[in-house]
């Protein structure tokens, strides 16, 4: 009797499965999974822009300067045209000397990329 119901057990799963395979192999064409391939690119920040120019940083300091006696303030795109700076650079150069204590060239407080001369 046991060993009627362990042979009607194993007959009943081996048709199980097959009925199980069938369905899946014969439900329309078979695909194959293909991972997508990404591609990630990373931008080093150690890397910086080369800047060919004839102004020393004196000069650059000087005209921004004399822009700003003359105007009553000076945007980061101003100072890029004027010096021919890429405009991350000038940004760069602006912000460096609005740190200095002795350079009278401030940040306008609430504007990110415009700059007054303190009195």
């Amino acid at each position: 009797m046991a060993k009627n119901r362990i042979l009607l057990l194993a007959a009943s799963l081996v048709i199980l499965c097959g009925t199980a395979c069938a369905h899946r192999h014969h439900h329309g064409p078979r695909y194959r999974y293909t991972p997508r391939i990404t591609t990630v690119i990373k931008v080093d920040p150690e890397k910086r822009a080369t800047v060919v120019t004839r102004l020393s940083k004196r000069d650059r300091l000087e005209m921004a300067i004399a822009y700003l006696r003359d105007h009553h303030d000076m945007s980061v795109k101003q100072y890029s045209k004027m010096t021919g700076l890429k405009k991350r650079v000038a940004e760069a150069e602006l912000n460096m000397f609005s740190q200095d204590v002795l350079n009278p060239i401030k940040p306008v407080p609430g504007k990110k990329n415009l700059f007054y001369l303190k009195v």
